[in-house]
């Protein structure tokens, strides 16, 4: 896999920064400001952007996915009018697990 440009890189960093704070102001539906993204990774043609996140309440992990996946349209209309792009890229929101397993490893660390 090769390594993504600094374009890449500039760009997957500010839509990490717009959409948490997007998130954060939502209005629509207030589960939705319990999110926390992670990481964003764009593809090389800046099309297709993954991002990663995950939730303060874990009980809610699903119905979250779920609301992210209807509002994704609305969040990319937004974004576009936040940034200075030619192409939004097409958002897919995945559930970031690397939290988790983190925290799985540090207790099992600790019971040791």
């Amino acid at each position: 896999m090769s390594k993504p440009s600094k374009r890449s890189l500039q760009v997957s960093k500010m839509i990490q920064r717009k959409i948490a704070v997007m998130l954060q102001q939502y209005k629509h539906d207030p589960r939705l400001n319990e999110i926390i993204i992670t990481d964003v990774q764009l593809s090389a043609d800046l099309k297709i952007a993954k991002i990663y996140f995950t939730v303060f309440n874990k009980t809610h992990a699903n119905e979250v996915t779920k609301l992210l996946q209807q509002e994704t349209k609305h969040i990319r209309h937004l974004l576009a009018h936040e940034m200075t792009l030619r192409y939004v890229p097409e958002l897919h929101f995945i559930y970031d697990q690397m939290t988790e397993q983190a925290e799985h490893l540090h207790q099992l660390i600790d019971s040791l």
